[in-house]
């Protein structure tokens, strides 16, 4: 991920693209993925880097998004770096199905750390079902929190 933005932007919506013709309702890139690991580490530059959200970048996809009538959002660390595997992973969070005696692995998808579309399928009629009868179901989440995610 050495390239600079405007090479990431095309090369994220050729990708989003390319998803949406698989089939895909949201598109997720790796964290940073947008200008890389590589800057420098003065102040200044790094300012440089940074991509406000009202930025022709993140504007761009906002329209993407709505084009292609999908999200698209940005996940894991790439790898190489510390603590980070490089893999984007998709969860479901269903912990407890009743046929099961414990818990289950929520992770439903890992994506391998090279570059490329990947398509994961998540059961949203077995996520709400847990939702519903799940003792917590949506008392723990706070959707007036999400702001502009939650806006039609």
């Amino acid at each position: 991920m050495k390239e600079a933005p405007k090479e990431n932007l095309e090369k994220g919506i050729a990708a989003c693209r390319q998803a949406k013709e698989k089939g895909a309702d949201i598109a997720i890139f790796p964290e940073m993925w947008s200008c890389g690991y590589n800057f420098p580490h003065d102040a200044d530059s790094i300012r440089e880097c940074a991509i406000s959200y009202d930025s022709l970048f993140v504007n761009r996809f906002s329209e993407l998004a709505a084009e292609l009538d999908m999200a698209i959002a940005t996940c894991n660390y790439p790898a190489p770096h510390p603590d980070c595997n490089g893999h984007s992973t998709l969860f479901d969070g269903v912990a407890y199905l009743p046929e099961l005696s414990g818990s289950r692995d929520t992770c439903v998808f890992e994506a391998p750390e090279e570059e490329g579309v990947y398509v994961a399928e998540l059961d949203l009629d077995m996520l709400r079902d847990y939702r519903h009868r799940e003792v917590w179901g949506h008392k723990h989440r706070r959707p007036e929190l999400y702001g502009i995610i939650a806006e039609e």
